[in-house]
């Protein structure tokens, strides 16, 4: 089923990662890693009259008593976890190309944990509609690809469908992980369709076994002694102004083009000769010569393979013998011409079982791009 993703979250999504593109470019990546202690004591040396008296150590709640054993508190604060990460197209750029009927094609997204802290993340995958737009200059042609799956390549093993995860399992600042998605493309695409995909990563709560509840962020909240989370994708700052604050999801999209024969089969008929008129207006009375063209062009982008082609024929005509030779039938596939028998016990790719003519049957014929295949023979009117 075609799907789409919330276009006003994605717009606001677009132009805050390309506000942090201009302004920031990442640059404090990761930092000091959240949950780490920050702890830090002043202390006070004076003299009194001229004579130097015991220092005074800091205290968060203040401290007069001189010395080192005065028992004051350092003052300590933990590092928060400010949740940043990309999101981006990897592997080939560009439109993965797919024939009708394969399975198993895949895309190749990269996630990056730019923030400070361990992070697992949820994925999604969805096919989208052509009023998202164009993607890699590709819009989509309202077609979906199949049983769309995500893998990711946690243990850095490349694709591997029997084992990957379809989620991004405790991933380390400043490390990265490969993200497949994987789909089929049915029969009944074809040249030039083209299935546009989104996927979705939603930062969630690392440790533990399996993958950890979506992040919920602090903002607004009061600081508390804990860890608090602030999402950072897609924050941007300018003299004080903020641009956008980050939600915790990140979008990408790549896709699937679909490379493919495009066949067009015709047949004509032109009266060549009748018994009276030879070949001056002739008539399609008994004993005239008819002469029939079939045609198959691939105005595809790929090769057709195996063709064979079939033709009942009317119990009212008889094939012209001899016509090319010995032989009936002349082949002609873009320039290379070949001619047969209409004999089924030989073996020269042609053959008449009773009126089924067949062409194809013994010797595989393809048909490149751009190429027109052409199967000419006469027949008589009984």
């Amino acid at each position: 089923m075609k799907r789409s993703i919330n276009m006003t979250n994605w717009v606001t999504r677009l132009v805050a990662s390309a506000t942090v593109v201009l302004l920031s470019q990442h640059a404090f990546a990761a930092g000091t890693t959240a949950g780490t202690t920050i702890s830090n004591q002043a202390q006070v040396d004076y003299a009194v009259g001229g004579t130097t008296q015991t220092f005074i150590l800091s205290d968060p709640s203040g401290n007069s008593v001189p010395g080192g054993a005065s028992g004051a508190l350092p003052t300590d604060f933990v590092v928060d976890n400010r949740v940043d990460f990309t999101l981006v197209e990897s592997g080939f750029l560009g439109h993965t190309t797919v024939t009708p009927g394969q399975t198993g094609a895949s895309v190749e997204f990269t996630l990056t944990n730019d923030g400070n802290f361990t992070q697992d993340f949820r994925l999604v995958a969805i096919n989208l509609l052509a009023a998202f737009g164009p993607v890699n200059s590709l819009t989509d042609t309202e077609v979906d690809m199949s049983a769309l799956q995500v893998y990711v390549d946690n243990d850095g093993n490349g694709l591997d469908t029997g084992v990957d995860q379809d989620f991004v399992d405790e991933l380390a600042e400043d490390a990265s992980v490969v993200i497949y998605v994987v789909a089929n493309a049915d029969l009944t695409l074809v040249n030039d369709d083209v299935a546009n995909i989104n996927l979705q990563a939603v930062v969630a709560d690392a440790g533990g076994t399996g993958l950890g509840a979506d992040t919920t962020d602090d903002v607004g909240n009061v600081d508390t002694a804990a860890i608090d989370v602030v999402f950072a994708e897609g924050f941007a700052a300018s003299g004080g102004t903020v641009f956008a604050l980050g939600d915790g999801i990140l979008d990408a999209q790549d896709g699937f083009e679909v490379s493919s024969a495009a066949l067009t089969i015709s047949k004509t008929a032109t009266l060549i000769s009748d018994p009276f008129n030879g070949a001056t207006n002739p008539k399609a009375i008994p004993g005239a010569v008819v002469e029939y063209v079939v045609s198959v062009a691939n105005a595809g982008t790929a090769v057709a393979q195996n063709i064979e082609i079939s033709d009942t024929l009317s119990g009212d005509i008889t094939v012209v013998a001899d016509l090319f030779g010995t032989d009936e039938i002349e082949v002609d596939n873009n320039g290379t011409v070949t001619t047969c028998t209409q004999d089924d016990s030989d073996a020269d790719n042609c053959a008449l079982t009773g009126l089924a003519l067949s062409i194809g049957s013994d010797t595989q014929i393809d048909v490149a791009p751009a190429s027109t295949l052409t199967i000419t023979f006469r027949v008589t009117i009984d």
